[in-house]
């Protein structure tokens, strides 16, 4: 093995980019085989598990849930709504606010394909770990996002 490639054994940021170019296209295969469009790769997938797992969001909580910025989170909404998987409600607690909501097409058609995809991914994910593997992995990646949450260094 060559010298330097050992220090990026324990390199954090070069594994996670290692996972990143190999997760993404395995989740856009997963979800054409499950009959879902390219519209819903990556970050509209990302959304609608996120308003599926959470119920309806103002848009500063969708912000602080995916980490994705205010205009990338406002273009995505659009276009959920153009194919109908999303909608915006007048906020119940703030009537100046406009509630983001998974329409009940994407509850019923969508969301079914999404999450088989979902599970379908994440058993090739961790297909050599075990269940106790699987926990601790869970629990890392937990920590390592509140990590990533609550930093202000950057």
């Amino acid at each position: 093995m060559h010298v330097a490639s050992e220090e990026y054994n324990n390199d954090f940021t070069y594994k996670f980019s290692l996972c990143s170019n190999h997760f993404k296209p395995l989740a856009r295969k997963v979800l054409l085989s499950n009959g879902l469009t390219d519209e819903y790769f990556d970050q509209m997938t990302s959304l609608l598990i996120c308003l599926n797992k959470n119920g309806p969001l103002i848009l500063k909580d969708l912000v602080e849930e995916t980490a994705l910025p205010y205009p990338t989170l406002s273009n995505l909404i659009d276009r959920g709504e153009a194919i109908k998987v999303i909608e915006r409600i007048k906020s119940v607690n703030d009537g100046r606010a406009r509630t983001i909501q998974l329409t009940k097409h994407c509850e019923l058609e969508i969301m079914p394909k999404i999450l088989k995809a979902k599970d379908q991914t994440n058993e090739v994910l961790t297909s050599n770990l075990s269940n106790v593997e699987k926990n601790d992995f869970i629990t890392l990646l937990g920590k390592i996002t509140d990590s990533l949450k609550t930093s202000t260094q950057y």
